[in-house]
């Protein structure tokens, strides 16, 4: 099966950056974020919400991280042949938002379409989004974030704030000359966080409800992605690239100027680990606790994620490693993204993975599979 549409512009585009970075003395190889979850009386009832992707459809499935190999139907979603779905599960677990281009679509500038899926209904907010800008929730669970790119006699990237309600959009931020503008994080009482790449490297800006920009915080001189912002919204952490070495970061927001640290837990012993290779997809874990993937550059890899108070899994492979992508909300189940290679630039096969507290992999079923999060349904 030949890679989806996608996977494959996302790639064209990463590459596209890297040429212009590489022109300044950096590479980039920039993705989405992932989301920690926020709730008073975490619950233990979630199911992994996940897409297969087919050449004409996907198809959604929850999946029981007690048993992954059983999947339940939740819906397919027709789509433009080789276009794949990326959606992201609301932080309060009762609804999704996804990005599909519908069959027949001509143009994916505008006619890349935003749905909103509950138990009961699909409902489309609106269109013409850039795909590669991924998709963010605010953390209140309801608005939704999302690029527009190129569009009529205005080509510069501009993040746009979606009601999931009504479908009301307000512009938020417009980048100029910039490489990338990602949408980060919204908490319920602070500024819109947005992650801008340039030839400069990395930024973070807090974004004011008034549009303007109320701090800047240097991430790095090189590109950055993965950007996941901690549980009391403090910190974030974030993946660092030059060329294939990858590091995962943290900065405490409210350092002035901020303290870059390496997420190396020594008692974990993910510092020996990031000594000989590398690490990346920071996730916090509910209690506060970050868990990372790593990685050696060698022959081999090394097959650990680490979390503080929680299961870690660390068995030195010469077959694979694993990188997070969710933990569930009472911190049991992880979900991941589990390959077959060493690290960057020989990743292997894919697989998508979750880890109990047995601390065991357990692979689902399915080529190309996503996931968009953990699924409560209405309470």
């Amino acid at each position: 099966m030949p890679l989806p549409m996608t996977r494959l512009l996302l790639l064209v585009a990463i590459a596209a950056t890297v040429v212009a970075m590489a022109a300044a003395g950096a590479l980039t190889n920039a993705t989405g974020q992932s989301q920690a979850l926020d709730r008073a009386v975490p619950r233990s009832d979630g199911r992994l919400l996940v897409s297969e992707f087919g050449e004409h459809a996907s198809t959604l499935f929850l999946v029981d991280p007690r048993y992954p190999a059983a999947r339940q139907e939740f819906g397919r979603v027709p789509h433009a042949p080789g276009w794949e779905l990326v959606g992201a599960v609301s932080p309060r677990g009762d609804a999704f938002a996804y990005l599909v281009l519908p069959p027949g679509a001509g143009d994916p500038a505008r006619e890349m379409a935003l749905i909103l899926r509950t138990e009961s209904e699909a409902r489309f907010l609106a269109s013409g989004f850039d795909i590669g800008g991924g998709l963010l929730w605010s953390r209140d669970g309801g608005s939704l974030f999302l690029r527009r790119s190129g569009e009529d006699d205005r080509p510069a990237q501009r993040i746009v704030q979606i009601d999931a309600g009504t479908g009301l959009e307000t512009p938020r931020f417009q980048g100029r000359g910039s490489l990338g503008v990602y949408p980060v994080a919204k908490p319920p009482a602070g500024p819109l966080y947005i992650a801008l790449i340039d030839p400069s490297g990395s930024a973070l800006l807090a974004i004011g409800d008034d549009g303007r920009v109320q701090r800047t915080l240097k991430l790095s001189g090189s590109a950055t992605r993965d950007w996941t912002l901690s549980p009391d919204g403090s910190q974030l952490a974030y993946t660092e690239q030059r060329g294939l070495q990858l590091t995962v970061r943290v900065t405490a927001l409210a350092s002035d100027p901020p303290t870059l640290a390496s997420a190396a837990y020594r008692d974990d012993g993910l510092g020996e680990a990031q000594a000989s290779g590398g690490s990346a997809a920071p996730v916090w874990h509910p209690d506060g606790s970050l868990s990372v993937g790593t990685f050696q550059h060698a022959a081999g890899g090394a097959l650990h994620v680490a979390a503080a108070r929680a299961p870690a899994l660390d068995g030195q492979s010469r077959d694979g490693f694993a990188l997070p992508v969710a933990w569930s909300e009472d911190g049991a189940h992880l979900a991941l993204r589990a390959f077959s290679g060493s690290g960057p630039g020989a990743v292997g096969e894919e697989k998508t993975a979750v880890m109990g507290p047995d601390g065991r992999l357990h692979a689902i079923e399915g080529r190309f599979v996503s996931v968009f999060g953990w699924w409560y349904g209405t309470d």
